[in-house]
């Protein structure tokens, strides 16, 4: 989890497609859009957020938050000691919702912007808070746009603008929020609907066909009110509890005055009968209410087969499927007859003996269990990188020099075992890449994959997390990863960055020339020469794990087997001089992790 300050979180605003509509009514839907998102998130906005759980925290996530029932919901939340994850568009009303709960206390928040008029951001949203929060006790989908302007629009993924927005948009964030749901049951999901509920055409979804804002709001509330219904018995005996309510008739909100309404309740009045349906235990799972009553709501809803043939639309629509109780939600005799058979498997001695490797993804499930039962419970995840070398070496190079480091290395400390090596680092930005075979991800994405992997060892009993990189792109992202883990574990695990496998003696260059009498041109300590990402160093390291990748037969065919003016050549030589690399890299490592264990 993060604990700095200030965060910065960037949402590019969506656009909205008007494919298929005159030039006129395309200008009359941009200028309408226009007025109503002037003041919503605009592209390359910095969204604040300011604080993190506490340990035992209950967290909460309201969409549409930063006005009307999200933002009293919101505040309610925070009084009472919840920590809130405040989402809408307009970044001024999100801080000041933050900042309301924040100032209020005992609870907390934090701001989250993103636009469900985008499916992309929808997805980033969620992909977001999966990697910023480890559980999800209570998800109020409120966010909504209403009946008026009585104009037909069309998301910039190609769909009817309120029903993405009101109903298909909350489709995929709750799907993809469902493992945090179901790691903090119990747990319980509200989908705010409303009162105005018209059957679905499914013959003409989009509503191609006779047009009608309070018709398109209406279908989209009743679709929410049938995912409710879905999500309750794909959710049975999980301790996930899913309800939908109309919270309130005419409350005094930017939707109903923008549809000329009167207000008739009051947004204390449907913040009621919202919080009644996070907190109470005393209704079954998919109820809808109107208020505080418990209603029925429109036939449609409790038909199984229009159900159906919603729920394959919405997933064929968000590429997202809930496969149900059956195969991801069993029952809770099922839950207990699985337990039993993999503590039973947790146990079960293996068939047959094991090989010797130090590689994780070479070893069985089984041998990982029992080299960690016998004591190996330090795990080494070294980055590598994929990019261009020069004529001669391969882009893998960071990569290959590591399988043979890593296993060195750990074969020397002991009781020590290597992840993966991770290939995919940052390199620059993935958007501007000059030399083909290069690739590359953004450090945020690195540094997610550093901890998600950590922490995936860390739950299997490693209890020390060594971090290597063959790369100097690699090294911040290692350090701060460390850092925030160290925090995170608070001691139950350990993980260490080791700087000094790429900072001591960089590239070997001292040992090169006083140990093995080897003088590069220029006599400057870099791994680029003359444009090759390439040395003796590298070189020689890689052909240890295969002399293809320097290319050494092309090379020696050629007359072309030497680099910065030394002869490589024969390529037993070239393998002597990456063996004693090997050694000496190992030697410098193994002693600073030993050194770093101890601190």
């Amino acid at each position: 989890m993060n604990n700095t300050a200030i965060e910065k979180r960037t949402f590019t605003q969506a656009s909205r497609s008007t494919a298929g509509l005159t030039a006129l009514a395309r200008r009359a839907a941009a200028t309408a859009i226009a007025a109503l998102i002037s003041s919503s998130l605009s592209p390359g906005t910095e969204v604040l957020a300011q604080e993190t759980p506490a340990p035992g925290q209950q967290v909460a996530l309201v969409t549409g938050a930063t006005s009307g029932l999200g933002r009293e919901l919101a505040i309610r939340l925070g009084a009472r000691g919840d920590h809130v994850i405040v989402h809408g568009r307009n970044v001024e009303r999100g801080a000041e919702v933050v900042d309301a709960i924040n100032a209020a206390g005992p609870g907390s928040a934090r701001f989250y912007g993103a636009d469900f008029a985008s499916l992309t951001q929808v997805r980033e949203f969620a992909e977001t808070l999966l990697a910023d929060y480890e559980r999800l006790d209570i998800l109020i989908n409120n966010a909504g746009f209403g009946s008026a302007p009585d104009e037909r629009w069309v998301t910039e993924d190609g769909h009817e603008y309120r029903f993405q927005v009101n109903y298909l948009s909350t489709f995929l964030l709750t799907h993809m929020l469902m493992p945090r749901l179901l790691a903090s049951v119990p747990a319980r999901i509200v989908n705010v609907s409303s009162g105005a509920q018209t059957p679905i055409d499914f013959d003409d979804v989009m509503i191609e066909n006779n047009f009608s804002g309070r018709r398109a709001y209406a279908q989209s509330k009743l679709a929410q009110i049938m995912f409710t219904h879905d999500l309750a018995e794909q959710l049975e005996g999980t301790g996930v509890v899913v309800g939908s309510l109309h919270p309130a008739t005419f409350m005094p909100t930017e939707m109903v005055r923008r549809a000329g309404a009167t207000p008739r309740s009051t947004i204390a009045e449907g913040a009621d009968a919202t919080m009644q349906v996070v907190d109470s235990d005393d209704f079954e799972s998919g109820q809808y209410f109107s208020g505080l009553t418990p209603r029925r709501a429109n036939d449609q809803a409790y038909d199984p087969e229009s159900r159906a043939r919603l729920r394959e639309l919405s997933e064929e629509l968000t590429g997202i499927r809930f496969e149900g109780q059956d195969r991801r939600n069993p029952t809770a005799g099922q839950r207990t007859e699985l337990q039993a058979r993999q503590a039973a498997m947790g146990t079960a001695p293996r068939p047959i003996e094991g090989i010797n490797s130090i590689w994780i993804d070479e070893l069985t499930w089984m041998e990982v269990r029992d080299e960690i039962a016998a004591g190996r419970t330090t795990a080494i995840i070294a980055t590598g990188g994929v990019e261009q070398n020069g004529p001669y070496m391969a882009g893998g190079k960071h990569n290959y020099v590591l399988e043979a480091m890593c296993d060195a290395i750990a074969r020397e400390l002991g009781n020590t075992l290597c992840a993966p090596v991770m290939k995919y680092v940052p390199e620059g930005d993935p958007e501007n890449i000059r030399y083909p075979g290069t690739l590359s991800v953004r450090q945020e994405t690195f540094r997610m994959m550093l901890e998600d992997v950590a922490n995936s060892l860390k739950s299997q009993g490693f209890t020390d997390v060594v971090f290597i990189g063959d790369s100097g792109g690699n090294q911040n992202g290692m350090s701060e990863a460390a850092d925030r883990l160290n925090e995170h574990w608070g001691g139950e695990a350990r993980a260490h960055y080791i700087e000094e496998y790429y900072r001591e003696d960089i590239w070997s260059c001292e040992f090169l020339k006083e140990e093995l009498g080897i003088f590069q041109q220029p006599d400057n300590c870099t791994a680029t020469r003359d444009m090759y990402h390439d040395d003796v160093h590298y070189s020689s390291i890689v052909a240890t794990v295969d002399p293809r990748h320097i290319r050494a037969p092309q090379r020696i065919a050629a007359g072309l087997y030497s680099i910065n003016e030394v002869e490589l050549g024969p390529v037993e030589r070239t393998l002597e001089i990456g063996r004693a690399l090997i050694e000496y890299r190992t030697e410098i490592t193994v002693r600073a992790i030993r050194e770093g264990m101890v601190r």
